[in-house]
């Protein structure tokens, strides 16, 4: 019997050398049929700061540390076979833990409509 798998180290966007006590943890929340990736990640004048724009190269991460700041996060919402690329703005504190969360949309107009958000769960 084999197993196969993916496993990858988080990102990470640290160009003033902080460490990494001082930096944020941000992690995707998910499961077998609902789960979020980050797709990109953006600072404030708009720069990528981790992903890639290219389309043969679509990477995702579930983990990232990142300077304090605020940024733009592209992520991937899956739940079941309907998907969504929303985007969700946050100021990331020194220290601190975030989750990635998706939720569906219930407003009856667009099926498979998601949000992203990202809550802080630890100082």
């Amino acid at each position: 019997m084999g197993f196969a798998g993916c496993a990858s180290m988080p990102a990470s966007y640290n160009p003033s050398g902080l460490p990494q006590a001082e930096l944020a943890f941000v992690e995707a929340e998910g499961g077998y049929s609902k789960f979020a990736q980050i797709m990109g990640v953006f600072d404030e004048t708009g720069r990528r700061v981790v992903g890639t724009d290219s389309w043969v190269k679509q990477d995702r991460w579930t983990k990232l540390y990142l300077e304090p700041g605020r940024y733009q996060f592209a992520v991937h919402c899956q739940m079941g076979t309907l998907y969504a690329a929303p985007s969700v703005t946050v100021e990331l504190s020194a220290g601190a833990h975030y989750k990635v969360i998706c939720r569906a949309m219930n407003n009856g107009a667009i099926y498979g409509a998601a949000e992203a958000q990202i809550k802080k769960v630890s100082p």
